[in-house]
This record gives structure tokens, sequence and C-alpha cells, in this order.
């Protein structure tokens, strides 16, 4: 955002010099005497756009911009992760930065081993480094590639008293285990019921969070921040991050996304920008992750939205309750199983995963089901919907199938999938197959859920994408029609070919359509509204399928106009064949 009209070349400062101080007792650093220009700088560049602002502000006679600024005039300061991007954009305008550290923000060394039965793998390796030679920040590594490592040998690394974070009971469990199998110390906990504090400590957010980051006894060096791009762990994170003091900041993530546009820039705030990143594309072509084979059903039947059904009776009725797509994924399901693949059909809803663990182990009558099925509902529609979810989905039987949900216990859970990989289930369905659930032996997943997410999607492929000798992952959805739900089919095979590239569905994206997103991207275009095509001219077509309102549609607008072979027909953005070939070459 920054702008060369803000340049020391057209102010009044008396000094091209800016001092920048990290204080004591602060997670935020100041720009000392700052001038009206560089508080105008930072104030712009430092800020994002919500994209609910006009819905937010209608009604009510509001004079906020919309915008989310994290640089606050007031006191001349900003959080400590922005220190980077501040001092970049400082410099781009002709200022020269000098930084006065006041506080030592390290902690005492701790004891530990390395216990790691393998090497660290090139990327890994690079991943340490860089993130040493910045002092911390983002560490983007995809699901199944190692993130957990390569942080354990960061602490072994930097040697300071550690503490973690994390926002479910299973990755506390997780992190606690292979904390002392690689490093030989046995981690404090903070969460399920316990609060104890050591050399190195392993806490979910929610638990620190309610009772307050100022219980904390000790003094930590190092914060590490697991699945930093949990959307609605966002706020937790903020806060937590924003109120310890450490001297090195680093998250990690499989997909470093938010639901908001500026979910990048709030994650940045806490930990700092990208120290690393590998994309999944870059470790399927070098062998670390299986190579993934997509497939989408058609069933024929599907049922599809009525006009004036909302999009939440469009789920449940179309998602949820559909006997043909419930018995698609229940024979697929059984198709991979006999094929001698590990099978995990992911489903979001209860009741969907009842109806497919009923097809597929036939262990209740249509009527048993039925009843447990409608017994807590008391609208008569919904009850009377899943009556007939019950009797009409297929029965395959003869399967040995378990299903998981998020009240299950602990031991449960354990159990169920010390049974799975022992081979003595088949199939799992289940509601948990997101950050967190760690079977190395799936080799199948069958995706029930439909929507839209981003992270979800991505972390639940990721999950089969461990290679075991050599196989490839098998990775199934959907084609859902209709309204609301064709769109979101859609929006997940382009997620994927983005995402994982050439080895995407249908080989990813085509060079054009790829050389036409990339230049959309460039230009700060949101392409997750668009939708580019490439026509049996060569052409490539640009239609807007989300709403972009305010700056966001300027920025798509400024983007295709002032490209010379970009037209627009009244209903797409044509791009002519010549220009793409010049994108492309």
């Amino acid at each position: 955002m920054s702008s060369s009209k803000n340049s020391p070349n057209s102010r009044t400062d008396k000094s091209a010099v800016v001092q920048i101080s990290i204080q004591d007792g602060t997670t935020r650093f100041k720009i000392e005497r700052a001038t009206r220009s560089i508080d105008n700088i930072l104030f712009d560049e430092l800020a994002w756009k919500d994209p609910d602002a006009d819905h937010k502000t209608r009604g009510h006679h509001s004079s906020w911009d919309g915008y989310h600024r994290l640089y606050h005039k007031r006191d001349h300061t900003a959080p400590i992760g922005l220190l980077s991007r501040a001092i970049n954009t400082l410099q781009e305008n002709g200022y020269t930065v000098h930084i006065n550290k006041e506080a030592d923000k390290s902690a005492k060394g701790i004891d530990t081993e390395w216990n790691f039965s393998h090497s660290l793998r090139d990327y890994q390796i690079e991943a340490v480094k860089q993130t040493l030679d910045v002092g911390g920040g983002l560490i983007s590594i995809p699901t199944g590639g190692g993130k957990t490592i390569v942080a354990m040998n960061l602490i072994k690394r930097i040697n300071q008293q550690t503490i973690i974070f994390v926002h479910t009971k299973n990755l506390l469990y997780q992190w606690a285990d292979r904390v002392e199998e690689v490093l030989g110390v046995e981690p404090n906990i903070i969460g399920d019921d316990n609060f104890s504090e050591g050399p190195i400590t392993i806490a979910t957010m929610q638990t620190l969070h309610q009772r307050g980051v100022d219980t904390l006894e000790q003094e930590y060096g190092v914060a590490i921040f697991d699945e930093c791009h949990k959307t609605t762990a966002a706020d937790t994170m903020n806060d937590i991050g924003l109120d310890i003091e450490v001297q090195w900041r680093i998250g990690l993530s499989a997909t470093p996304w938010r639901a908001t546009p500026g979910g990048a820039m709030e994650i940045e705030a806490v930990v700092g920008g990208m120290a690393f990143e590998v994309s999944a594309e870059d470790l399927i072509e070098k062998g670390y992750l299986a190579e993934p084979e997509f497939e989408f059903l058609s069933p024929d039947g599907l049922r599809t939205a009525n006009p004036r059904d909302s999009y939440w009776d469009t789920v449940r009725r179309c998602i949820e309750l559909d006997p043909v797509r419930n018995g698609a994924i229940a024979e697929k399901a059984a198709e991979l199983a006999d094929s001698g693949h590990t099978v995990f059909v992911s489903v979001d809803r209860l009741c969907q995963g009842r109806l497919i663990e009923h097809a597929l182990a036939g262990e209740q009558t249509p009527q048993e089901l039925s009843k447990e099925l409608i017994e807590s509902d008391d609208d008569k529609q919904e009850r009377r919907e899943k009556k007939i979810a019950a009797e009409e989905i297929i029965n395959i039987n003869g399967y040995n199938v378990a299903f998981l949900e998020g009240d299950d216990s602990m031991e449960t859970r354990e159990q169920t999938i010390d049974e799975f990989q022992n081979g003595d289930i088949d199939i799992i369905v289940s509601t948990l197959l997101k950050e967190g659930v760690d079977i190395p032996e799936i080799s199948a997943i069958v995706h029930g859920e439909a929507g839209k997410s981003k992270i979800e999607k991505i972390q639940r492929v990721g999950r089969a994408l461990r290679p075991s000798g050599g196989e490839t992952a098998q990775i199934v959805d959907i084609k859902d029609e209709g309204k609301h739900l064709a769109d979101h089919y859609k929006k997940r095979l382009n997620l994927l070919k983005d995402y994982y590239g050439e080895y995407g569905p249908d080989n990813g994206f085509s060079p054009k359509v790829k050389a036409v997103r990339d230049y959309l991207k460039e230009n700060g275009v949101n392409i997750e509204a668009c939708r580019v095509e490439e026509q049996d001219d060569g052409s490539v077509t640009i239609e807007l399928v989300d709403y972009l309102g305010g700056d966001a549609f300027s920025t798509f607008r400024n983007a295709t106009q002032k490209a010379d072979g970009i037209s627009y027909d009244g209903n797409k953005n044509n791009c002519e064949a010549d220009w793409v070939e010049s994108l492309v070459a």
C-alpha cells in the first residue's frame, strides 16, 4: 500500500533516518519521534480491508472506513511480528531504519537429546537454516512433510525454554509424545485439566486464554504456534501471541490461509513473515509425498436444491441425507477396501456418518437406524427426511467399519485407530479428519462432506499423501450439482488444481489458465472469486463467481482493463489467445 507520494523527497521531515525501538514489557515495536508522513505510511501499509465492511456498517452511522488497522498512530506502535514488513516499507519510501532493542527476551537453556532415527530431508534442513537466519517466522510445509520434526530441531538448536501452543486435545498429546520421543524431555502440559510448566511446555490456546498469559510463572525464549492458519482460533492466537514476550516466534502451517483477506497479516502480526515455504507439488515430485490420484464421482439421481431452500436446508437434504450420494460414497469405500486400501471416509455431519456406516456394516435394521437418528429431533420434516434416508440407503454389508466423532473418548479413538492400522477395521468413517489426527497408514480418502473450505480440504487430502511402498494416494470426491453445491464443487476442484499443480485433478491447470491466474494474483486480485477457463480457440475467459465489493472489485477491474488483450462482453472477460500466449512465454 505504500506510495511514493510519502517519500522523503516530497515531505518536510528534517531527517530520513527512522529509529525503531523494541522495549521491555511489550510485544510491540515503536517508531521514535514519528512524523505525520511516517505515521500515514505505516497506517496504510499495516492494514487490511474487511470484506464484510459494507454489511457491518449498513444501517449504522459509522465513520469506519472498513479497514482493520494494526498500526496505532496514537502511540506509533505495531505488533512485533510486523517489524520486517514495516522496515521494508519504510526503506522503499527512502528512509534509513535503525533498530534499538532495549530488552533481552531470551530464556534459560534446556537439556535435550536428539533421538530422531532419520536424517533431516533437504527441505527440512533448509527450513531450519532459513528460520534461524531470519530470527523466526512462519514455516509452511504441506501435511505429511514433517513440520513437527523441523520444530523439534529448532528447539534443539535454539536451546531455550519453549512453549508450544496447540488448539486441540489431540495435538496436545501428540506433541507431548513427540517431544519426549525425539528430545528426551518429558514436557509439561497446560490443558485437559492440567496446568504445569517446565523447560518445554505444551499448552492448548483455549486453556491459557481463559486463565490469562499472566498466570504463566516461568519465562520462555521460544513460542511455537502449531497450525496457526486455524481460522476459528485466530482471535485466541492473536491475544495470546501478543501477550507473551519471547525472543523467538515461530508459526507452523500446512496451509497459510485464513478465511479473510487480512488473515495472513493477522498471522504475521504474531509470528512474523514467511521464513520458509515449500509446495506440495515440489514434495510430490521429489518423492517425499505420495502422488494423489483424484476421482470425482457423478452418480445418477443426485438431489439438487429446491429454489426456495436455504443453504443449510440444501446441505441437509442433498449432502447429509441423500441416499444416492451416500450410497455412492459407501460403494466407493467398499471398492477401495477390496483393492487393499486403508480407507477413511470423511464427513462433517453425524447423521451422514451413521448412514454410511450402516450401508457398509449393516449391523442395524433400517428401522433401528431410523429410530436412532430421529430420537432427538422435534422437527417433523427432519424426522421424515431422516426416516427416508435410513430406509433408502443401500446395504452393502460385510465390512468392519468404525464411526468416530467428536464425543468419543481419547481411549476410544486410540483403540479404533490401532485396530485400523492393524487391519482389524476395514474402513473408518469420521468427522475427525482435520488437524491433530495422524494416521500414516491411510492410502485412500473418500470425501463425504461438501463445502468449499480451503484449509480443511487440503488438510484432509494431505492425510493420505504419506508414501507407502511407492503407492499412490486415492482421493475421491463428489461432483455435486445444483444451487450452491455445483459452485462449491468447482471451487474445490480449482483449489486442488492450484495447490497440487501438475499433480492436481486433470493434471492441474493448463499452462494458459495458470498464466492468467498468475497474472491476476500478481495484480492483487482475489483469485478465489474468479473462474478461469481455457476455450477451444486458445483464448481464456475470466468470470466473477463471488461478490467483490469496494476496493476488491476496483482491483479486479483495474487488472482486467489495463491489459490490452482482455475485453469484456457483458458476461465474461475474454483474454485473447495471443495475449495469453505472451504470458505463457
